[in-house]
């Protein structure tokens, strides 16, 4: 019988500790709608192996959707830097920027 807890985002990934098993976690937690968890494990991936694509680009999402632009053109560059064909993280990035406009957009609008 499988407990409670082995329904948890991540938890097969129990008592690894990689970078790869971190940045599954942030994923699975991100599209759980934890936020925190997801950004907790992000970083703690990245601090494993900073080039962690994934855990990158799950905390550009994160920050996106809290609409804190500048920190997610850096974790895309993070990305980018590295491989700079990165639809996503490109894609990402632009959002970002367009977030960032329209800010400033609606700031002189007023």
């Amino acid at each position: 019988m499988e407990s409670d807890a082995a329904a948890e985002p991540g938890e097969a990934w129990q008592g690894e500790n990689t970078a790869a098993a971190y940045s599954s976690r942030a994923l699975a937690c991100q599209k759980l709608g934890r936020s925190n968890e997801a950004s907790r494990a992000a970083i703690r991936a990245i601090s494993l192996d900073p080039k962690d694509a994934r855990a990158w680009k799950v905390l550009a999402r994160i920050h996106l959707d809290a609409g804190q632009h500048e920190a997610a053109q850096k974790a895309c560059r993070r990305v980018l830097g590295n491989d700079a064909g990165d639809a996503e993280a490109r894609e990402m990035m632009g959002e970002a920027l367009a977030q960032k406009a329209k800010l400033a957009e609606n700031l002189f609008d007023k």
